[in-house]
């Protein structure tokens, strides 16, 4: 208890500190007395989920907190909440003991307790996401189909137990986060106040990492180490320094998540208000990524930063003065005495620091094993890929085997079918997004930015999943982002269709003309009949006071007190 104590300490003014500076810089994109209450509820979770040492109590309270904010209606935007509290707590899970000769029901953990009391009662709410642009879509295609083999493929060579277990990990996991997320969010500001809520909390844990170098101390250990019994993550250290994960509890996944979070970051930081703050929360969270001295996280937060310069104006001219400006800085860091040590964690550079070297050559000869494995069930994939020989082979100290591949660990138990879909997915939300930008630049900018941020998020998703294990809380990430994706093609769908609709209806162009020139042309009409209305106004009152000044002034308030005169 003592320990979780002085955790709190250094946690809780950071947390706060970083909650009120948003309350300035994000005020024009969210009502600073919402960013208070998402305040009182970041916190008011942290604490409980440190000082209390019972997992399943702290379980338990933490459902009924959630159910309560839910029924109470204190954040109406179900996704807001749901993304604003993901990281609060370790991702830690434990099996809930079964009964007449079942070992275990089924998996519980924080996110999934999330999901089941945040995102299941959106689905009460289903009338109110009724789809009003474009109906179904590629993504959706493809997440039904996963789904329904994901199910499937859970009942074979296995109890009928196991298989509902699997029903219960994919719908709180996959399902839930996406079809909430893609039907959800309809307009711009609710996407924006989505954005700003998974900011705050990842700049939190962003500035939380430097402490956890500086003083060599997981803070978000000590609560596992109270529900457990045991350590709540590995103090690894890569170039002397504690790689640092805040409560994400894994390096690699928290880089995964600095790295989106960082991308939606440029997309807000133009129309933000003190903007030496907001440069200053990017320059937090790309330190942070260091910290974690996860490879590729760094990778993916390069090309997802140059896939967001290179699609936005003048994006080729931008991205080479980019990529100038980088090699520049790096060179001059090469030559610096910092120079050998930062060269010994690049990616792909076998500089003889053993750790390093040895990553590499795990990864690949993972892969190698893999591909082995899954061409002996190259459609479908086993649920006993583990105990296959050439997987056994990779078992490490710790005594697992760490599939760090997401694509290869999907085609290991759902085979090449699953892997096609999953692939799907992913790529068609990533074209979702493109085509919301390029659609959306034509008569909204601020929609456009946005759009793009989700494109070039889910492009660095697309490639740092290929160096992580889809755990603790990278599945769920991505698949929101999926969603997200979707969401804002149905965003500029919506006003396609308003626009057509209203062009045709108001005459302002023939009917079928581009929808887009329409909603321009509209918005255009909009602020000049505004202008006319308001020359109008200012002639009326101009005639009027030239009217008065033509009646002499002894006569002035005997015509304006006069009665009006009866009529026949």
């Amino acid at each position: 208890m003592l320990n979780a104590l002085k955790a709190l300490v250094v946690l809780l003014p950071i947390i706060i500190a970083v909650f009120v500076a948003g309350r300035f810089v994000f005020r024009d994109h969210v009502d600073p007395a919402r960013i208070t209450r998402w305040t009182i509820i970041f916190v008011s979770i942290t604490i409980f989920g440190f000082l209390i040492s019972n997992y399943w109590i702290m379980i338990v309270l933490y459902g009924a907190i959630m159910l309560a904010l839910v029924g109470l209606k204190v954040e109406t935007n179900l996704p807001v909440l749901y993304v604003l509290v993901i990281c609060c707590l370790p991702p830690q899970f434990q099996p809930l003991l079964g009964f007449a000769g079942i070992n275990y029901l089924f998996d519980i953990s924080p996110p999934m307790i999330l999901s089941l009391t945040v995102l299941a009662p959106a689905l009460l709410y289903f009338q109110s996401m009724k789809i009003k642009g474009r109906g179904i879509i590629t993504t959706d295609i493809f997440m039904i189909s996963f789904f329904l083999l994901a199910i499937i493929l859970g009942f074979r060579s296995t109890t009928f137990t196991s298989g509902l277990r699997e029903i219960w990990n994919i719908s709180l996991t996959i399902f839930l986060p996406y079809f909430v997320f893609s039907r959800w969010i309809k307009d711009i500001d609710e996407l924006k106040t989505v954005i700003v809520a998974i900011m705050l909390p990842m700049i939190s844990m962003a500035c939380i990492a430097f402490f956890e170098t500086a003083l060599q101390w997981h803070f978000y250990s000590q609560p596992a180490v109270n529900w457990h019994g045991a350590s709540g993550g590995n103090y690894g250290y890569r170039a002397g320094f504690l790689r640092a994960f805040a409560s994400v509890m894994g390096p690699i996944e928290f880089g995964f998540l600095l790295m989106i979070t960082m991308t939606f970051a440029y997309s807000l930081y133009p129309r933000s208000r003190l903007k030496f703050v907001g440069a200053g929360a990017i320059a937090a969270m790309f330190g942070a990524l260091m910290l974690t001295f996860s490879r590729g996280p760094w990778i993916g937060v390069v090309i997802a930063t140059f896939a967001f310069i290179a699609s936005g104006p003048k994006g080729f001219k931008n991205a080479m003065m980019a990529g100038g400006v980088s090699l520049v800085l790096f060179a001059g860091v090469l030559v610096s005495p910092i120079g050998s040590s930062v060269i010994s964690v690049l990616p792909f550079v076998d500089s003889g620091d053993s750790h390093g070297a040895s990553t590499i050559s795990y990864r690949q000869q993972l892969l190698e094993n893999g591909i082995i494995v899954v061409k002996r069930n190259p459609l479908f994939g086993t649920t006993d890929y583990y105990q296959q020989p050439e997987m056994q082979a990779l078992i490490q100290g710790q005594g697992i085997i760490d599939i760090v591949n997401s694509y290869l660990q999907i085609a290991l138990q759902y085979g090449l079918v699953g892997m096609t879909l999953f692939i799907g997915i992913l790529m068609s939300a990533t074209y979702a997004a493109w085509r919301a930008m390029r659609l959306s630049s034509k008569y909204d900018e601020e929609l456009s930015t946005y759009a793009r941020a989700m494109f070039a998020a889910m492009v660095g998703v697309l490639v740092v999943i290929g160096t992580t294990s889809s755990v603790l809380q990278v599945p769920i990430f991505y698949w929101f982002m999926a969603g997200l994706s979707v969401a804002v093609r149905r965003i500029v769908a919506t006003d396609l269709q308003t626009a057509a609709r209203e062009g045709t209806q108001t005459q302002h162009l023939k009917v079928g003309a581009d929808p887009i020139n329409s909603l321009r042309v509209a918005q255009e009409k909009q602020e000049q009949s505004a202008e006319e209305i308001a020359l109008a106004k200012r002639n009326a009152e101009r005639k009027r006071d030239a009217r008065a000044r033509t009646v002499p002034a002894h006569l002035r308030q005997y015509v304006r007190n006069k009665p009006p005169e009866p009529r026949d």
